[in-house]
């Protein structure tokens, strides 16, 4: 978990990330944002998010999968659900090796697969594929301080210089390729 700050610039409507964004966003331009950011020289303003933070994904789940085991949480990974009920306040699931279970609670986090899911419980969420590509660049620890988002782009500084660049902006349903 580091928690790095956001830079967003070349905004749009320089309003709306500070409605969207928490309490302490701060309209940046000029000096402000060449002393937050002193690599940055493709924008003139932005918005500083301070609390925004990063985490390793990989290193977050092996946590996360540590701490359920040890609460007595029965994880399924890659179980494929087949077929799904609702009835009087329970929620009923079938695997496709023919595991049956029943909660009164119920997490979905099948990602974009989630619409179909919720669709066989009555509920309808519209959530889709965002493809994008991203390549991991080793530099100076320190070079890029906060995260930046560009025009629809993004750099995401590691503590050990790592600095991620990507674009996730592509809605092309659930097509993989490059």
């Amino acid at each position: 978990y580091f928690k790095s700050g956001m830079l967003i610039t070349a905004l749009q409507d320089s309003e709306e990330p500070l409605a969207l964004a928490e309490d302490n966003a701060v309209k940046v331009t000029g000096s402000n944002l060449a002393y937050r950011e002193p690599g940055l020289v493709c924008a003139t303003t932005g918005v500083y998010l301070p609390a925004i933070a990063n985490i390793r994904n990989p290193v977050m789940m092996r946590a996360l999968v540590k701490d359920c085991l040890r609460l007595g949480v029965e994880l399924y990974p890659n179980a494929r659900v087949t077929r799904t009920l609702n009835v009087a306040s329970s929620y009923h699931v079938m695997l496709e090796d023919g595991r049956k279970f029943a909660s009164e609670f119920m997490v979905i986090a099948a990602g974009a697969w989630s619409s179909n899911l919720l669709k066989q419980f009555g509920l309808e969420h519209q959530i889709i594929p965002i493809k994008g590509q991203m390549i991991a660049i080793r530099a100076r620890p320190g070079v890029l301080r906060h995260i930046i988002l560009h025009e629809g782009r993004y750099l995401i500084p590691r503590r050990d210089g790592v600095v991620l660049v990507g674009s996730t902006v592509e809605q092309t349903g659930f097509d993989k390729s490059t």
